[in-house]
């Protein structure tokens, strides 16, 4: 241990802080400062281990750059309304270059802080999003959209900041309601669809793919063009989609790999299956395996929808950082790691079907040998001699036939 701090804390409770994405500094909710008129968050300089700036805004609000040097914040008039979106350069202390006023009821900024986004409910059930220009402050996009009879509660870019998401809610205790609405904004932004709750779609690291749940699967959809889709569905495959709670359907969770080559279906069920050729051979000689059941993660490939792995007894998968490695829980207490891509196929599984092929060909080839002695032997067999009143064959005439004379 280098350092100590005790920064005070709302009630005596917990301290809310972060780090700075180049290390530098350790930033954390003050409640010194104003509270609660007002909320201040410090920044401390870890290797001069001493406070280095504060400002006033909101803690939760707080969005980096990439590079750590510039962060923004926004404020909110009463704690009510959005009313400034600010931008700040960090250097010695955190110093304001860009202040915009706006009135909204909720603020998101892109991950490169280039581009902030807006949203608000509107009077007639709809509500309107739009993005503004972090420099200018100049409205570059704005739309209304069916809200569904929820309200705005959140707003934020994913996707590295190629789709933009408004969530809301709305109903009563017993009957909640979520509304998720997405957006392409890699260029002239395009509303990609309205999901339910148990329906949000995830969405692949280059925003190029959605994976929408399905009761036994997912559908992926292309996010440019969203109203087709292909079903990345298997036969016997079940989901959780059989249990309700109140309002709330589940279905099985989609995600994406890394470099969104991949995507993982997990929370599917099997029942237990047969295996081929079960009834005709020993389970020991039988190079096809039986379906245990249990659960299920299948592993497909993103551009040909093509299964790739079956993980059974699996209920968690994560990938690594750089993709390269797919790690599962199997039964709940083993953790199998997976070298992706590619993923092998099972050894038995392939001399199964070389078996197989190799029986029909045998089978095919040596009922064309059969068929063809048989034709043979009908087309050159020797015709039958006549038979003698004694049952004897008859010997055929030597003498030439005579010609009666008139």
């Amino acid at each position: 241990e280098f350092a100590n701090l005790g920064p005070e804390t709302r009630f005596g409770n917990w301290v809310n802080f972060r780090f700075s994405p180049d290390g530098c500094f350790l930033v954390f909710q003050d409640f010194r400062k104003g509270w609660k008129d007002t909320d201040h968050i410090t920044f401390w300089n870890i290797a001069a281990q001493r406070e280095q700036g504060s400002i006033e805004s909101y803690f939760w609000t707080l969005a980096f750059a990439p590079d750590g040097g510039s962060f923004a914040t926004f404020r909110r008039k009463d704690f009510r309304k959005v009313n400034e979106v600010l931008l700040w350069k960090m250097e010695q202390v955190p110093i304001l270059v860009k202040q915009h006023s706006i009135t909204a009821d909720v603020v998101a900024f892109s991950p490169d802080l280039r581009t902030f986004a807006s949203a608000d409910d509107l009077p007639d059930g709809k509500g309107q999003v739009a993005i503004w220009d972090m420099t200018t402050g100049e409205n570059r996009w704005s739309v209304t959209f069916n809200e569904h009879d929820t309200h705005l509660q959140s707003l934020s870019f994913i996707a590295n900041g190629k789709v933009l998401a408004a969530h809301g809610g709305g109903g009563t205790k017993y009957d909640w309601r979520r509304r998720t609405t997405m957006w392409d904004v890699t260029s002239m932004p395009k509303e990609i669809g309205s999901f339910s709750d148990s329906e949000t779609p995830a969405v692949s690291p280059d925003g190029a793919w959605l994976a929408v749940p399905l009761d036994s699967g997912a559908k992926l959809v292309n996010a440019s063009a969203p109203e087709r889709g292909t079903d990345l569905i298997a036969n016997g495959d079940l989901g959780p989609s059989k249990w309700v709670f109140q309002t709330h359907k589940w279905y099985p969770t989609p995600s994406f790999s890394p470099d969104s080559k991949m995507i993982l279906v997990k929370g599917l069920h099997r029942s237990w299956q047969e295996p081929f050729l079960g009834k005709w051979l020993p389970q020991q000689y039988n190079p096809f395996r039986a379906d245990p059941g249990g659960t299920v993660v299948r592993v497909w490939d993103t551009e040909s929808c093509r299964e790739l792995l079956v993980l059974s007894d699996c209920t968690e998968t994560w990938f690594s950082p750089d993709g390269r490695v797919l790690a599962t829980i199997r039964d709940r207490q083993t953790i199998d790691l997976w070298k992706v891509p590619p993923f092998r196929a099972s050894l038995w599984r392939i001399l199964g079907w070389t078996v197989i092929v190799w029986l029909i060909a045998v089978a095919v080839g040596w009922a064309g040998v059969l068929m063809r002695r048989k034709v043979f032997s009908r087309t050159n067999a020797p015709s039958p001699r006549p038979e003698s009143s004694a049952g004897q064959p008859q010997l055929p005439d030597s003498t030439e036939p005579t010609v009666p004379h008139t």
